[in-house]
């Protein structure tokens, strides 16, 4: 196994958005006034401009998703991706900012019309303060990537006596351990959660649950899961053989026809979580 900082290196998303809830402290206080409540009894919140926004969060949505399919926890907002991984992992996360840029545009040269759209709707709820102008939107929308390396105990650039140094060496060793077993330990779990996810749609006894997605789904985290081993264990590449060996090679339609290969399968991904729970 090479060395962490050989295989990996440290990236770092962020996103930010225009919050389109608002809450409405005039709308909560006639709620409140009208059922005659007592004390905390929640907030009235306004979806604005939903068409829009829904489609700008549903793009954020994806991003997420796929950054952490293609990452390991690290820490503080950081995560580590495989070096192999870089090129295909920049190149989608322009896709993203691309679609980002387009939607963002789109929202802008509609602002206008939207606006008037939202009095209609809101009628008394209506207020301009709640809304940004269409400029300030860029702004409000981002996506940000910064990539780093991954620390090394041996980089400490401090003035210090040989013994401090040293100590300051292993406490960055055991914290780089910590983080990494972490990780690692995120990368079980999604197995676990696949597989558990799995065995509980073959377990139950109308089978209707039983679609093509489901086997995909297992499919799909054994793919990721050599772009996740940041460690090289061959227990997680043994454990992922296993699965796709055993739950991977029926059809959806075997698994709901066939009660045999249904309660066979169901039993290999009931061994199969015993095995990884012994990881999480």
């Amino acid at each position: 196994m090479g060395k962490l900082e050989e295989r990996a290196m440290v990236v770092i998303l962020s996103t930010s958005s225009w919050g389109s809830n608002k809450s409405d402290r005039d709308a909560t206080a006639t709620v409140e006034r009208t059922f005659n409540t007592k004390g905390d009894v929640g907030k009235f919140t306004k979806k604005l401009m939903p068409h829009h926004a829904s489609k700008i969060q549903t793009i954020m949505s994806r991003l997420k998703k796929y950054h952490y399919d293609n990452t390991v926890p690290w820490g503080r907002g950081r995560d580590l991706l495989m070096n192999t991984k870089y090129f295909d992992y920049t190149k989608e996360i322009s896709k993203f900012k691309g679609e980002l840029e387009r939607a963002v545009q789109a929202f802008k040269n509609d602002f206008t019309e939207e606006i008037e759209r939202e009095k209609n709707r809101l009628e008394g709820l209506f207020k301009l303060d709640d809304y940004p102008n269409s400029d300030e939107l860029t702004e409000r929308y981002k996506i940000k990537m910064d990539i780093e390396p991954v620390p090394l105990k041996n980089d400490l650039r401090v003035q210090l006596h040989d013994s401090e140094l040293e100590a300051l060496r292993e406490t960055l060793q055991k914290e780089t351990e910590a983080k990494l077993f972490e990780g690692m330990k995120d990368v079980w779990k999604r197995l676990y959660d696949v597989v558990n996810h799995m065995q509980e749609i073959l377990e139950k006894s109308d089978a209707k649950g039983i679609k093509d997605a489901m086997i995909e789904n297992v499919i799909k985290m054994c793919d990721l899961v050599p772009d996740l081993n940041m460690t090289d264990d061959p227990n997680l590449e043994a454990m992922r053989r296993e699965i796709e060996s055993k739950l991977t090679k029926r059809t959806a339609y075997d698994l709901k026809y066939d009660d045999n290969a249904r309660n066979q399968t169901a039993k290999e991904a009931e061994n199969i979580l015993k095995a990884i729970g012994t990881y999480v």
